[in-house]
């Protein structure tokens, strides 16, 4: 079993907390994406299931074996888990194959009845499964960037880790790039079952790659679900804002439940979904948030009313229009992506209207610190 299990795991530097009561199992074959902003916790964490730091206080199992907890601490090179740095971590003297088959070159362990003497078999395999073949000979200044990470990810597959821990493996690649090693990185842990620990601040990367996502803030766990659900219901604005561009705004309990109806200071009335905690009482304030993708956008041939608005900017992006529009009854513009075939210019008058079953009721309606750079995102 590749189970790996946090027990109220934590992690102190000094006086600093930088993983604070982590709770979490991620099951065999699961891919589970930590996302959050620079200093929340998600390499300590990862580091933490590696062996390169160890924990405060908690627990950490991978399958029925502890590998950290009270008075127990198992060294990196026992644990049979791969990493894939940041920086691709490729030895410069050594062939593309001697950097993929160093892993079982160190372990010289048996695998299916082989030994893993057997190295330029195995190393053949792994290339060809980042799609590679050929490529052996080769040194690493000699490769692409993406090239270089696809042998990052043989050298840690190689090995069949029970547990496969990745470090923002794509944020030096260019655009294309980051799209192609996503979809090959998914194919791989799908193909092969692996049990997977994937960390970033991009939110693209980690709705494309998790069965689950675990946001975090501070060194805290704020929620984790699947992603359609943490986009679809985040349970407050931080939440909301690490996984895209979101609107905010304010309204009052027409009918509570699951699926509550909210009367939108502006005075439209709109159905929303509700995890538990939030619209529980008729009558409560409350915080929606509808995507901008959700907001449907009309000229306005008549008076302006509450739910209507300038058009202040429209960017332009080819198959859709990003819009900030001024309503005069909001204490903030709103954001709106339209992928309609004509584009609303400047000043234009407009009626705005709610997706039906789009917005979701914030379980934290309060405001909270945001993820740098994601709370200006999406014009």
């Amino acid at each position: 079993m590749s189970r790996l299990t946090f027990e109220g795991v934590g992690r102190n530097f000094g006086p600093v907390v930088a993983v604070r009561d982590f709770d979490l199992t991620v099951d065999q074959g699961e891919s589970v994406v930590l996302l959050g902003p620079s200093g929340c916790g998600k390499t300590t964490t990862l580091r933490m299931v590696a062996g390169f730091e160890r924990p405060t206080w908690g627990r950490i199992a991978i399958g029925s074996r502890t590998v950290a907890g009270p008075d127990v601490f198992v060294q990196p090179n026992q644990r049979d888990v791969g990493v894939v740095f940041q920086s691709y971590a490729l030895w410069p003297h050594m062939t593309v194959a001697e950097n993929v088959g160093f892993g079982l070159s160190v372990r010289r362990r048996r695998v299916k009845g082989r030994r893993s003497g057997n190295v330029s078999g195995r190393v053949e395999t792994a290339l060809e499964q980042v799609q590679l073949p050929g490529l052996g000979k080769r040194y690493p200044h000699e490769l692409s960037g993406g090239q270089q990470q696809r042998v990052a990810l043989a050298r840690a597959l190689i090995t069949r880790p029970r547990v496969l821990l990745l470090d923002e493996p794509l944020s030096n690649l260019d655009t294309r790039l980051r799209e192609d090693m996503r979809l090959e990185i998914r194919r791989l842990q799908r193909e092969f079952k692996i049990t997977m620990i994937y960390i970033t601040h991009d939110r693209t990367e980690a709705l494309a790659l998790a069965d689950r996502i675990v946001t975090l803030n501070k060194g805290q766990i704020q929620q984790v679900g699947p992603p359609e659900h943490l986009y679809r219901v985040p349970h407050s604005r931080f939440v909301a804002l690490s996984l895209g561009p979101a609107n905010f705004l304010p309204g009052v309990v027409h009918t509570a439940g699951h699926s509550p109806t909210v009367r939108l200071d502006t005075g439209q009335l709109i159905k929303a979904t509700a995890d538990a905690g939030a619209a529980d009482q008729q009558g409560e304030t409350v915080t929606v948030c509808v995507r901008p993708p959700d907001l449907v956008p009309r000229p306005l041939d008549g008076p302006m009313d509450a739910w209507s608005g300038l058009v202040r900017d429209a960017v332009y992006l080819g198959d859709e229009v990003h819009y900030l529009i001024d309503v005069p009854a909001l204490p903030e513009p709103v954001r709106v992506v339209d992928r309609g075939e004509n584009t609303l210019q400047r000043g234009t008058r407009v009626a705005l209207e709610v997706r039906e079953n789009t917005a979701s009721v914030l379980v934290d309606g309060a405001a909270t610190s945001l993820p740098r750079g994601l709370a200006t995102v999406g014009t």
